[in-house]
């Protein structure tokens, strides 16, 4: 459940230069982020604790799909994904029972991180999946489209 702020929380920096994917709190004070390269950063109240794991390079390089912003939407909304090399990329979205309804992208791409509008303007309120395919990989995320 979401907390109201209490106006009493201070930011921390983490010193940290690599990105941080994913963060989780057991408690208000307590919580732990995860990144790049096997990166572990535990908040506790007297500060930041910085752990690092050697994972193998394949399990630090690849593609990321992320959570599309805002979810739910209304006429549009934007998916980020991150590529570790250059390929071919197909970016497409389905329907709930699997009708591709676009394409977003079809082409190739160079490695880094990319952003793309999906515009719904069109499209009838409901869920949407969004689908990413390159190198070999498929990755897919689900959006929430409201009127």
């Amino acid at each position: 459940a979401c907390q109201k702020p209490s106006g009493k929380e201070t930011a921390q920096t983490s010193g940290t230069s690599f990105l941080l994917w994913s963060v989780y709190f057991i408690n208000p004070t307590t919580g732990w982020a995860v990144g790049d390269h096997g990166t572990i950063l535990k908040a506790i109240p007297t500060g930041i604790s910085e752990y690092t794991m050697d994972l193998p390079k394949s399990q630090t390089v690849g593609v990321m799909l992320f959570k599309n912003r805002p979810n739910p939407f209304r006429d549009n909304t934007i998916i980020r994904f991150v590529l570790a090399q250059d390929g071919q990329v197909d970016l497409a979205v389905y329907n709930s029972v699997g009708q591709k309804i676009t394409t977003l992208i079809d082409e190739a791409m160079n490695a880094g991180e990319h952003k793309v509008v999906f515009d719904a303007k069109t499209l009838a309120s409901g869920v949407y999946y969004y689908r990413l395919q390159t190198q070999g990989i498929i990755k897919a995320e689900r959006c929430v489209l409201l009127r």
